[in-house]
């Protein structure tokens, strides 16, 4: 897309308006980020959009943001018919009848039926054509009042000639206008925290508008949510399972304690490799729960064998750690090596899965490196905590 916009732009194709939009899984695309501006007056909220607009396509607030538009579009002329109700008042001419005057004379009235065997046909009375062919024609109108007197229509409303726009758009009862546009070089969550930073003050000025964002930062959100519960249940499934085999509270924890380990190894991967934080990357580390802590697994398992076999708990631990490295090291550097080509983003849409393997890859070195060094530590601490609080049970 990035290598399209500048040859598209050449092409100097006369009253195209060319977008481009990321279409996956063969359904219809749309703009990874779209303000919905809400509100009861339309004009207002055109005048909101326009405003926004202009903060973001302003490259020094919100860089990044490319294919900036509106569904707003004005369409044909229109002319707009205020009756005055003062003026009416007082030239004894009421409202619905001058309204009715003007639709008659312009649509026309039904006034009949015509049948002709089993068909009926609409009679329709209205001014001939000659009557109604230019704007000039409007100001010619006269109503009738109650005296009998004919009153030109600039003396009872107000003519207003306008554009209108071509679609009107609503939700939860409002009038919508909403401003799409896509990220270049930026997320998609950069992008939108600048927008929200610099249209705030705007949002003071206009008390009676609302903002919803919507496309994928929507799906995003709501995806996060979701994600976050999934990943809270898999650490507490983890913790569960591993205290009842383990038969203990505190060692499930110290094997644990390589998550918060791997985190910083994913960041810096998503870093160095130009990553986002996405849906795909919270996915990846919902499985990195239990890819990590095998590694922790097997060293603490096998430290408690040795630990019951009578040896004591430094030996116990340097022997485990030595022993289980070399399987450790392979297990971890086959993974790595086979997400690498994914990390990559080779092939159709390998951008948006190479978060993943970024997350995987990150993880499983500083989580699986860390937390062989890490680990064996706060075993140590704990069972020297352990330890103190039975002398001190004893003693009492």
């Amino acid at each position: 897309m990035d290598r399209l916009r500048p040859t598209l732009a050449k092409a100097h194709i006369p009253g195209a308006r060319i977008k481009l939009l990321e279409i996956s899984g063969g359904g219809g695309g749309e703009s990874p980020i779209q303000l919905e501006i809400m509100g009861d007056d339309i004009n207002r909220i055109n005048e909101f959009a326009h405003k926004t607009m202009s903060i973001m396509s302003d490259p020094e607030l919100v860089p990044g943001t490319i294919d900036i538009d509106t569904n707003y579009r004005l369409g044909q002329p229109e002319i707009h018919i205020v009756p005055d109700r003062e003026k009416c008042r007082d030239n004894l001419v009421d409202t619905r009848f001058l309204t009715q005057v003007v639709a008659a004379t312009f649509e026309g009235l039904i006034v009949s039926e015509y049948r002709d065997g089993a068909f009926n046909y609409d009679i329709r009375v209205k001014s001939d054509e000659q009557s109604r062919k230019t704007l000039g024609d409007i100001e010619e109108v006269t109503v009738v009042n109650r005296n009998g007197s004919l009153i030109p229509l600039p003396e009872l409303a107000a003519i207003r000639y306008t554009t209108g726009p071509a679609q009107l758009f609503r939700k939860n009862r409002q009038s919508m206008i909403t401003i799409s546009c896509d990220a270049s070089g930026r997320s998609s969550g950069q992008v939108v925290a600048d927008i929200e930073k610099h249209i705030q003050p705007l949002l003071a000025e206009y008390p009676d508008i609302n903002i919803f964002y919507g496309g994928e930062i929507e799906m995003m959100q709501e995806s996060f949510t979701r994600m976050g519960v999934a990943l809270i249940m898999a650490v507490s499934l983890t913790y569960m399972l591993l205290a009842a085999l383990l038969e203990s509270f505190t060692q499930p924890l110290i094997i644990m304690a390589s998550l918060p380990l791997s985190l910083i190894g994913v960041f810096f991967s998503l870093f160095l490799m130009g990553g986002t934080f996405s849906i795909f990357s919270i996915m990846s580390i919902v499985m990195l729960v239990g890819l990590v802590i095998n590694n922790s697994i097997i060293v603490l398992d096998y430290v408690n064998t040795l630990r019951r076999r009578g040896k004591n708990r430094h030996d116990a631990i340097i022997e485990a750690g030595s022993t289980r490295l070399r399987p450790i090291l392979m297990a971890n550097l086959t993974t790595v090596v086979a997400m690498i080509p994914l990390a990559m983003g080779l092939g159709w849409g390998g951008e948006m899965r190479a978060p993943m393997a970024m997350v995987q890859i990150g993880g499983l070195i500083a989580g699986g490196g860390m937390g062989l060094l890490i680990v064996p530590v706060i075993y140590t601490l704990s069972d020297d905590f352990n330890n103190w609080v039975k002398r001190l049970l004893l003693n009492e």
